[in-house]
């Protein structure tokens, strides 16, 4: 495979992160117990920040993208940071927030 596909993957994944910033992921299994607030797994713990397996998104300070990827990878996220949604780009979107 491609250096540049896990590249891309990977700043995808940080897009995906810098949209849904203050917003927890994790062990899916826990993700869900505390969205519907079925914590029977844990009773003991109530809080986000004492389940070990759940962080919260941050925003995206930059890309880590290697030297001999960038070219292609930089090209795609141009691409989909000009992409319209709702008449305006997506780049606009993920700069000014939902």
């Amino acid at each position: 495979m491609p250096t540049a596909f896990l590249s891309l993957n990977s700043t995808v994944m940080q897009v995906v992160e810098h949209i849904d910033q203050g917003n927890i992921w994790g062990n899916m299994n826990t993700v869900l117990a505390l969205m519907l607030g079925n914590v029977h797994s844990k009773p003991t713990r109530t809080a986000v920040s004492e389940f070990s397996e759940v962080h919260r998104s941050l925003p995206c300070p930059g890309f880590l993208i290697p030297p001999e990827d960038e070219k292609s990878v930089l090209a795609f996220i141009q691409t989909l940071y000009d992409w319209e949604v709702e008449g305006r780009p997506f780049g606009k979107w993920i700069t000014a927030g939902k």
